[in-house]
């Protein structure tokens, strides 16, 4: 797996608790529930990034009127909320003892 597939992985993984937790509590089923992701990659100046995610959820038994409330129920997921807002990365370079690694 490519670390885009663990990225949209990790976001189904935490969708798909956050709305299995929601049914619970509901008193819905959701044995058997499956998520499948589809994402999309572009490069934009010579970068590549995803650009679209698309998430279908297929439940084991229709949701009737709780489906606007199990899809809400995914928006508390944490990987889905640090995505959109698009985090601030700082990356820095650590270690060795200030030595000249060329000599």
């Amino acid at each position: 797996p490519s670390p885009a597939d663990f990225l949209a992985a990790s976001l189904g993984g935490c969708m798909g608790m956050h709305m299995a937790m929601y049914c619970q509590t509901a008193g819905l089923s959701c044995e058997g529930m499956e998520l499948s992701l589809v994402y999309n990659i572009v490069v934009e100046k010579g970068q590549r990034r995803i650009n679209a995610v698309t998430v279908d959820v297929s439940l084991p038994q229709d949701p009737g009127a709780r489906e606007a409330a199990i899809l809400r129920s995914a928006k508390n997921c944490i990987i889905r909320n640090t995505l959109e807002k698009g985090p601030e990365i700082d990356m820095a370079i650590t270690g060795g003892a200030g030595e000249d690694p060329q000599g």
